[in-house]
């Protein structure tokens, strides 16, 4: 039996992650709006550092990995450098 190659767990984290950065793009536009019109870098707190905005929809809005980094740059948002590369690898070597 032929398997694909794309049937595998990094191949489906990668594909809820594009889901998750097209449902943010559209349930949080308005909210990511107000982001970039604070310039973006910084522009919402982390919640134990600088508390301003952490808790609100500029914090929900904050989905994606390197962008969030950005967004709240004292955060867990560096680990998704990381883990990112190291999934699509390790994905590619499973669907060899």
């Amino acid at each position: 039996m032929m398997r694909s190659r794309f049937a595998s767990p990094g191949y489906a984290v990668m594909g809820m992650g594009i889901g998750h950065a097209i449902w943010g793009w559209a349930a949080y536009r308005t909210s990511l709006r107000k982001i970039v019109r604070a310039g973006y870098v910084d522009s919402v707190g982390d919640g134990l550092f600088r508390t301003d905005h952490s808790k609100d929809e500029r914090a929900a809005a904050s989905l994606l990995g390197a962008a969030g980094m950005a967004a709240i740059p004292r955060s867990g948002f560096p680990a998704a450098l990381v883990l990112g590369p190291w999934m699509i690898r390790r994905a590619r070597q499973l669907g060899q």
